[in-house]
């Protein structure tokens, strides 16, 4: 669905950056399986994946004012939402 809003020209890829930006501050605030212990680092996770895209969104807003310099926050970005995998699944 993400790809078909851009494809028709309704959203831009901020918008779609913001949506799971949204969506991680939900997952934080309305925690799923709070108290099932299997699921301890799903919170830390989260945390991790709302960095990466708050990097991601940086880069991107940077990449527009200052151009390709501003790419570097990719770099941590994709470190943050790496380490955000590991804890989702348990091996971080």
């Amino acid at each position: 669905m993400g790809i078909s809003t851009l494809t028709t020209y309704q959203h831009h890829l901020i918008d779609i950056v913001n949506g799971a930006i949204l969506a991680h501050i939900s997952f934080i605030i309305i925690p799923y399986r709070k108290n099932d212990h299997q699921y301890r680092n799903s919170r830390v996770a989260n945390y991790y994946f709302l960095s990466g895209w708050i990097l991601i969104l940086a880069a991107l807003i940077l990449y527009k004012y200052i151009e390709n310099e501003g790419l570097i926050l990719l770099l941590p970005a994709v470190v943050t939402m790496i380490i955000g995998y590991r804890y989702q699944k348990n091996t971080g």
